[in-house]
């Protein structure tokens, strides 16, 4: 019986391990997407758009950035007019006076229209990497590094303060 559970569990392994990035970005797709914040969802279009293929550009204004994804995506009119849309919103969500109104409420349909077409504009395989490999996922090797790093900091720090107020021995 344990070894049936074993193999069980190693073949659960095996099949789902090459599926973490896809649930992984799909989890963080509808989350984004769920919030309903311009600059969040922006992130999530940048993103879906590094999966297909279109390395980001942070030197970008909004305008530009959709531009370089819509040309480099090969995207069709009606995605690319709603990756437009998307940028528009994140511009007066940047620029805009303090106190106006900047409501998108097709925000996430037009991020969802954007990612069909970019993954319609893609050839079989890089549609096969964008899905099951996405680039993006590099996000959580950085989001761990820095937790990592943020950790060792913070152990270093109260370690040094612990030192600090130990008492000195052999003075005297």
């Amino acid at each position: 019986m344990t070894t049936v559970l074993g193999w069980a569990a190693l073949a659960v392994a095996v099949l789902g391990l090459p599926l973490l990035p896809l649930l992984w970005r799909t989890r963080l797709r509808a989350r984004r997407l769920a919030i309903g914040e311009v600059l969040t969802a922006w992130r999530e279009l940048g993103d879906t758009a590094w999966d297909a293929g279109v390395v980001p550009d942070g030197a970008l204004s909004p305008r530009r950035a959709a531009s370089r994804i819509v040309d480099l995506g090969r995207l069709e009119p009606e995605p690319a007019a709603a990756v437009h849309r998307v940028a528009g919103a994140v511009e007066r969500a940047l620029y805009a006076p303090p106190g106006a109104e900047v409501s998108y409420p097709e925000l996430a349909q037009d991020v969802l229209l954007a990612r069909t077409g970019l993954l319609a504009s893609a050839d079989r395989l890089p549609r096969l990497r964008a899905l099951l490999l996405p680039r993006s996922a590099a996000r959580i090797s950085w989001a761990l590094t820095a937790r990592r790093s943020a950790i060792a900091s913070a152990v270093s720090t109260r370690l040094t303060a612990a030192r600090l107020r130990l008492p000195l021995r052999g003075r005297g």
